[in-house]
């Protein structure tokens, strides 16, 4: 069944045992536990990336790790990032100068925390927080002390 192209899963299923004894069993059969892709499979990992499925569906669908459809959709020219618009980094910008923590902001936009972080960093524009306000405050409000 495995030389034959089915997947450990699926091996596992039809013959009533964990995917683990499926695995043990192969490996002492010497053979790989790892097959490679068929091109097939990875022309529609490719397909479904740029129709805007996310990794970890496309990765379920096809039997394969999240690594493995980065892999292959990478070496095919798809990012995994989405680009956003000028206008949603404008949004983001806004939501953050009326004081929406990161969090909130990607919750909004509908990316993840750490795009924002990044789109903030690489924005020209200084982002005003509310709490490095009143760090900063605090900190003058100390050096006028200091220096009475």
């Amino acid at each position: 069944m495995y030389k034959a192209g089915e997947t450990l899963k699926d091996i596992a299923a039809a013959t009533g045992v964990s995917t683990n004894t499926v695995v043990n069993r192969v490996r002492l059969a010497g053979l790989p536990t790892q097959r490679p892709s068929t091109k097939v499979e990875i022309e529609k990992m490719i397909k479904m990336r740029r129709a805007g499925v996310k990794s970890r569906v496309i990765a379920a669908e096809t039997g394969v790790t999240v690594s493995t459809v980065l892999k292959h959709n990478r070496s095919a020219g798809c990012s995994s990032r989405r680009k956003l618009s000028h206008d949603d980094i404008r949004k983001i910008i806004a939501l953050r100068r009326d004081g929406a923590t990161n969090a909130e902001v990607a919750s909004k936009i509908g990316v993840s925390r750490s795009a924002v972080d990044r789109y903030i960093r690489s924005a020209s524009q200084a982002v005003w927080h509310p709490q490095k306000h009143v760090q900063r405050q605090h900190s003058a409000a100390m050096e006028q002390r200091r220096s009475r």
